[in-house]
């Protein structure tokens, strides 16, 4: 099933390179129900989008054996790009990003993704639109950093109080602050690293992490500290006791709850800009294309080697990096393949046949200390993948042994 933290209405929004128009519907029983706050455009129109969302509603139940879960992503029609995350856009995306649901319990949410290609509505830009930069830009405060040069800085609860007036996301404020020069404080510590034009492209990236427990649960919050935009998180499992020694997103009030919801409210206390959308099931080669195609990076958290070759064979289709990492005992191993580089075919063989379930970690184990360091450096690898800041480890397995403080670099051919 596919579940949408802040269930509502919006379109417009980009994510990572491509262009996409989200649609995000909320459904209560059998009618739609839509109560804006703040009205930004005629009723004519507000109209027109009330009936296409009563349509999409009827067409969901007329055709629920093409929509599993709740959840599909289609081609829309061929048109120009469009740069959605341009203010000229803010005013829709303020009136249909608004909390409708105030009271009413949630039904189902479906979730359209229509990527790269895709047709907008173009709204005219009005004074509130164009004060947004403004205010943030009179919201400022200077900051002199350590090695004494100044800067202009905004505080999350500025930035917070800026996006309820304005009716747009923590994100959007964050990414037009960027813009213009001025950094949120929470990503101070980042900027000296991957630059101001790389935290906006981490802001604007999508990232699925395919498994939410040792190495993926690690990842999502590293990945969410670091200021990704939007996490793609799919994983069908729930906690268990056996996982408490080194899933750092279980403890011992939440075993038997979903990995993906445990997830979704850890992501959202961690980072307010960062939306997330779950997949509470297990990644298949039959819906492997479907769930990660929003994606600009797929992360492997997984733990058995053939749902890592669907996902390989997924990312090869879709054009996407994958992140690929496993661990056992004091050891792990790490590689970045992109859609042209060899593969885990290198390190396990051509024929899916002959791959084993798992591998030498069911004897040894998983201690705590490996999976946080494997997947730290999962996440370097998503940053330099997104930002451009240093290369990416391809064509080449990283081997890393803490017992002996030792990391070999093994080149692959295919």
């Amino acid at each position: 099933m596919c579940q949408i933290l802040k269930p509502g209405f919006h379109i417009c929004r980009r994510l990572g390179d491509g262009i996409i128009l989200e649609l995000e519907f909320a459904l209560i029983e059998m009618q739609s129900h839509c109560y804006p706050r703040r009205r930004f455009l005629n009723d004519y129109v507000a109209l027109h989008l009330l009936n296409a969302l009563t349509l999409l509603r009827v067409l969901e139940v007329c055709f629920h054996n093409f929509l599993e879960h709740y959840a599909q992503t289609v081609q829309f029609l061929s048109c120009p790009h469009l740069d959605f995350s341009h203010l000229e856009y803010t005013s829709l995306q303020g009136y249909l990003r608004q909390d409708f649901l105030t009271s009413l319990s949630l039904h189902g949410v479906l979730y359209y993704n229509y990527r790269d290609s895709c047709e907008g509505i173009s709204v005219k830009s009005n004074a509130a639109d164009k004060d947004i930069g403004r205010y943030i830009a009179e919201s400022a405060e200077s900051y002199v950093a350590s090695d004494g040069k100044r800067l202009r800085v905004i505080n999350l609860n500025t930035a917070a109080s800026i996006a309820n007036s304005q009716g747009i996301s923590a994100n959007e404020v964050e990414t037009i602050a960027l813009k213009q020069g001025i950094i949120p404080c929470r990503y101070l510590r980042n900027i000296g690293t991957i630059g101001v034009d790389g935290q906006i492209k981490l802001l604007q990236s999508a990232v699925a992490v395919v498994g939410a427990g040792g190495l993926g649960s690690t990842v999502i919050e590293l990945l969410a500290r670091q200021g990704v935009g939007h996490l793609i998180i799919i994983d069908n499992d729930c906690f268990t006791e056996q996982n408490l020694n080194r899933q750092v997103m279980s403890t011992e009030g939440n075993l038997g709850e979903y990995k993906v919801m445990v997830a979704a409210r850890r992501v959202g206390k961690i980072n307010s800009a960062t939306t997330v959308t779950t997949f509470q099931k297990r990644l298949s080669r039959q819906n492997a294309q479907k769930l990660l195609s929003g994606a600009r990076v797929v992360v492997d958290g997984l733990d058995n080697l053939p749902s890592r070759l669907a996902v390989e064979h997924a990312c090869r289709q879709l054009a996407i990096p994958y992140v690929y990492a496993s661990i056992a005992g004091f050891s792990g191993q790490l590689m970045t393949i992109f859609p042209e580089d060899v593969g885990l075919s290198s390190l396990y063989g051509l024929s899916s046949n002959t791959v084993p379930e798992q591998g030498i970690e069911i004897r040894i184990g998983n201690p705590p200390a490996t999976v946080a360091m494997i997947a730290a450096l999962q996440v370097q690898e998503v940053v330099k993948i997104i930002t451009g800041v240093g290369g990416p480890v391809r064509n080449q397995v990283i081997l890393v042994d803490a017992r002996e403080c030792a990391i070999d670099r093994i080149q692959l051919r295919r």
